[in-house]
């Protein structure tokens, strides 16, 4: 990574963004989901919880205020986003919701993102 980025120490595929407070209606609603849909996800996890997967990074896209790596996961692991991803490192002070911009501009044709296919 560029050496003026802040490397992440906590890399992880967030795969469904579980409500602290138990409001289910709201989480689903953020998320672009049914209820019902969310609840499902949620119990096969559950169910997934202790299981080892092989998590396989597809490619590595860079900006000029973050970086981060595609990921491909085993069918039978639920995720709620369009597509699965790590962040690497970012500028400080990027906030890290501009991960949603960078995959965008990833399949931009003409964008100065920067995609390494592995």
């Amino acid at each position: 990574l560029p050496a003026c980025f802040d490397i992440r120490a906590d890399t992880v595929v967030e795969l469904l963004k579980l409500p602290a407070d138990g409001d289910m209606v709201s989480a689903a609603k953020e998320q672009g989901l049914e209820v019902d849909a969310l609840e499902a996800m949620t119990d096969a996890l559950e169910a997934l919880q202790g299981e080892t997967f092989e998590v396989r990074m597809t490619k590595i896209v860079i900006s000029e205020t973050m970086a981060c790596a595609l990921v491909a996961l085993p069918p039978v692991v639920p995720h709620v986003g369009k597509v699965p991803h790590v962040i690497l490192g970012s500028r400080q002070g990027v906030p890290l919701a501009c991960v949603e911009d960078l995959l965008k501009q990833a399949e931009a044709k003409g964008s100065s993102v920067t995609c390494v296919d592995l």
